[in-house]
């Protein structure tokens, strides 16, 4: 999980730029939270597109395992090729 600290900053920052840009303040939480889904989105591996995109497509690895019928994900092993 990606710490709540860490979290709030990104949120923060995205607030600053979007109202550095100039960007109505009525609209600068949502474009806030649509920087924060999208830092997620590269940060946590359940919402990341699998590697094997010509195999499954463009789906998450949330979507491939569960189709697989993985319902929780225990261990998790990073495998390096060369040196």
């Amino acid at each position: 999980a990606v710490p709540a600290a860490e979290v709030q900053k990104v949120r923060e920052l995205a607030k600053e730029a979007a109202l550095a840009e100039g960007k109505p303040a009525a609209i600068v939480e949502k474009i806030a939270e649509g920087r924060v889904a999208a830092y997620l989105k590269e940060k946590v591996l359940m919402e990341q597109e699998h590697a094997r995109a010509d195999v499954y497509g463009k789906k998450t690895v949330r979507d491939v395992l569960k189709e697989a019928g993985v319902t929780a994900v225990t261990d998790m092993v990073l495998m390096r090729v060369g040196g």
